[in-house]
């Protein structure tokens, strides 16, 4: 047991300490006072030098991130401690060690992309595209659907202004929505990045990997083409949004249509990490598909000319097509008195 602490110690990852014999083990962990506990059986030491198999029980709480990163220092630290425990015996029997590794798997990565850099690619493009698209969709469906439930669309429709300044005017409220939408979770990523990069870096050292510190970072480019697809990707959404609320004749029916549209966006942007990379590439011309395959081009730090600008131009266009039919549809008395 003394070897096993001793070793948890040396990793610099753990601060060790022996309860009394009067505390309860599974309490302690319970209340978070320690992260987890090593319980020894009582003949541990006994057994592992007569050559036999001995127990050692942690008691961890699964919903803390703390017990998580511990427990697998924990394992890593005993698995070392076994392989030098089971080396030992084989050398004594005259055994080669490699006999408790018949199989040495080597990997080679055609990309020198880290794993967890490769997690935020597919994590990042997913929080843009669901926040971004979809961030201002309750306001925008009643600013327009709810607005006629109201009957206060037709007084607004009569205040000495252009039409096209009134829809515009409910488009900026509604992306500024979406924009801050995004905003925060991007935020609110950071910070909890921030907050459990500690523990991420204690379990990727505990493993022998490089912590997460060490292997992302991103340039000016890549922020400005994230920032910029955020931006562009809000705009497109609420356009979407406000033509489906100005379509629509209650907020009901008007959020009864958004379920379709939050099928049409979602799908996608899940689906999309999981492609090919050449077929990902492939998909950049396509309006909403392109805004994700920069931003996850942006965090693997693959950004091209090509593919960039066909995923701007694409989505300029879009928007702007986007824009034009919220406008027409605004000032159709067809559209806004639809019965």
């Amino acid at each position: 047991a003394e070897a096993v602490v001793e070793m948890l110690n040396s990793t610099g990852l753990a601060l060790v300490y022996e309860a009394s014999p009067m505390e309860n083990l599974t309490a302690l962990v319970a209340s978070a006072k320690v992260d987890l506990a090593l319980e020894f059986e009582r003949d541990f030491g006994r057994k592992i030098r007569a050559g036999r198999q001995a127990m050692l029980k942690v008691i961890w709480d699964p919903t803390s991130m703390r017990g998580s990163s511990g427990l697998s220092i924990v394992r890593t630290t005993v698995d070392s401690y076994s392989k030098q425990v089971a080396a030992v015996r084989l050398r004594e029997q005259g055994i080669p060690e490699d006999v408790l590794n018949p199989v040495a798997v080597v990997l080679e990565s055609v990309k020198a992309v880290p794993p967890q850099v490769a997690m935020l690619a597919m994590m990042i493009p997913m929080m843009v595209g669901l926040t971004a698209f979809l961030g201002g969709a309750s306001y925008a469906i009643d600013t327009t659907a709810g607005e006629k439930e109201r009957k206060t669309l037709e007084m607004l429709l009569t205040a000495p202004a252009p039409r096209i300044k009134l829809i515009l005017g409910k488009f900026l409220g509604v992306w500024a929505l979406s924009l801050l939408a995004a905003a925060s979770t991007m935020v609110g990523l950071a910070i909890a990045s921030k907050v459990q990069l500690k523990l991420f870096t204690e379990m990727a050292a505990a493993e022998g990997a490089p912590g997460v510190q060490s292997v992302f970072s991103i340039g000016l480019k890549e922020m400005a083409t994230i920032g910029f697809g955020v931006v562009l990707g809000s705009m497109i959404g609420s356009s979407m949004m406000m033509m489906l609320g100005l379509y629509a004749r209650t907020y009901r029916e008007g959020t009864q249509y958004l379920g379709f549209l939050n099928m049409a966006i979602i799908v996608p942007v899940i689906i999309v990490p999981y492609l090919s990379p050449s077929t990902i590439k492939k998909l950049a011309p396509t309006p909403l598909v392109g805004i994700i395959v920069a931003v996850r081009d942006a965090v693997l730090r693959e950004l091209t000319l090509r593919t960039t600008g066909l995923a701007l131009v694409s989505n300029l266009l879009f928007l702007a097509a986007m824009i034009v039919a919220m406008v027409k549809m605004f000032r159709s008395e067809q559209v806004l008195y639809r019965v």
